[in-house]
């Protein structure tokens, strides 16, 4: 690894193969780091973590900054707060996917070199487009329609965004408490989305077929029993179909 030459020491680094492009890439940025370190014969040297601020390695903190580097502060804030939700740890699971864009959809699948037929390719909902994750969540006609649907319950006609966190930051108005933004935030939100993915699984893997309006009685069903986690949820399924919009918000 090196040598003392006089009170210097000198790196010096033999690898037992040679290395792959992105490891040379790699290497060199190490190399222009530990250039700039002075070791000085007869002083004690030590490891030091310069992201904590107490100085420590942890895994913990290894993990933020990586979260850091790759979604910025806004993505990671989302990813950590889907463990804290009070939703189905399925759900939690899918919607960490969904954040992480770690879903094998064909637009992933092709990023790892997974090329799928071109009849696999095509949405399992709308079997007209080719499938991504923003596709099939967001933009597909069978997803949108599901989502206005949904935002109906408040009475409200709006145009939302095929961009991630733009769809979960968005309320059907402005003027809602923090329990009630919570409620669509959160709940309504995830466990869309959790059904969406489940559906458009089963559509691809057990050959069934997509109704919309069976579509809409399972997001009502799935929307109800995720909310009756919550403690002040007292609502009947029958008083949530027919005034979905005055559960959520009372």
């Amino acid at each position: 690894m090196g040598r003392w030459v006089g009170d210097n020491w000198c790196w010096d680094f033999q690898w037992r193969r040679n290395m792959f492009e992105w490891e040379r890439a790699e290497w060199l940025e190490v190399e222009s780091r530990i250039q700039n370190i002075d070791l000085r014969m007869g002083n004690l040297d030590c490891w030091e973590w310069i992201v904590g601020d107490d100085k420590i390695y942890t895994v913990k903190s290894a993990y933020k900054v990586l979260h850091y580097q790759k979604y910025g502060s806004e993505q990671h804030s989302l990813i950590t707060s889907v463990w804290k939700l009070n939703i189905p740890p399925k759900g939690a699971i899918v919607v960490w996917q969904i954040f992480m864009n770690s879903l094998a959809t064909c637009d992933n699948l092709l990023q790892r070199n997974i090329i799928l037929p071109e009849l696999e390719s095509i949405c399992k909902f709308c079997n007209e487009e080719t499938e991504s994750t923003s596709h099939v969540l967001f933009t597909c006609k069978v997803s949108d329609w599901l989502w206005k649907k949904c935002y109906n319950w408040a009475s409200v006609s709006t145009v939302l965004s095929a961009l991630l966190t733009q769809h979960f930051g968005k309320l059907p108005y402005s003027n809602l408490s923090a329990a009630v933004s919570k409620r669509w935030r959160v709940i309504v939100w995830c466990a869309i989305m959790w059904l969406l993915l489940g559906k458009r699984n089963n559509c691809g893997f057990k050959s069934q077929t997509c109704d919309i309006q069976l579509l809409y009685v399972e997001a009502q069903r799935t929307v109800w029993s995720w909310l009756r986690m919550e403690k002040n949820f007292k609502y009947t399924y029958m008083q949530w179909v027919v005034n979905s919009g005055a559960c959520i918000s009372n």
